[in-house]
């Protein structure tokens, strides 16, 4: 049966979408242009690479198209755990630093533990290509032997699933990732 996606894929895209329209509508000035790109881990399996999407992507970027990366996936449970994503720690960890210290600013200082766990994902591309990524994924559970929300992957990833709560706390944490002058001056070195 399809897996609906709501918060493996959707969450993250909806979060996107919001953002993009909070920056318009409020004027928010950043420091650097903010681009945004819709793809998702899942894109083949069975009859392509399942990074296919991001893999693309940055083959076709000429040097300096993007001076860095911050993957927003799995943003949308409850009781979400975004824990350091190891490879993301490793390249962009000023990146991962800033999350975690805006973090209780904006109610999610339970949900962003010290702990470490590494996943493939659509920011490896980006690190392959040495374009500091950082990955913001739901990826601590202890009560999961693959760390994802017990939804991942199955037929009940559906919208009763997402907490617009949590969604406007990563919204609010990623906005003041992005307006902290330590996130762009200076930019981190190629991974």
């Amino acid at each position: 049966e399809p897996v609906l996606g709501a918060n493996d894929g959707a969450s993250g895209v909806g979060l996107l979408l919001q953002l993009m329209r909070h920056v318009s509508e409020h004027d928010v000035k950043l420091p650097f242009d903010l681009g945004v790109a819709f793809f998702d881990g899942e894109d083949g399996f069975d009859d392509c690479h399942p990074l296919a999407g991001s893999i693309y992507f940055v083959s076709q970027l000429a040097p300096g198209d993007v001076d860095r990366f911050l993957l927003l996936d799995m943003v949308g449970s409850a009781d979400a755990r975004f824990v350091r994503e190891s490879n993301s720690n490793q390249c962009d960890r000023a990146a991962m630093d800033l999350l975690h210290s805006h973090a209780a600013a904006h109610g999610l200082g339970q949900n962003l533990p010290d702990e470490a766990r590494s996943v493939t994902d659509d920011h490896t591309p980006f690190i392959d290509a040495g374009i500091p990524a950082a990955d913001l994924i739901d990826l601590g559970r202890s009560d999961t032997r693959s760390g994802f929300p017990p939804e991942w992957h199955t037929t009940h990833d559906t919208l009763d699933k997402l907490d617009a709560g949590m969604l406007g706390r990563v919204g609010d944490l990623v906005l003041a990732v992005l307006g902290d002058p330590a996130y762009s001056e200076p930019w981190p070195a190629p991974c």
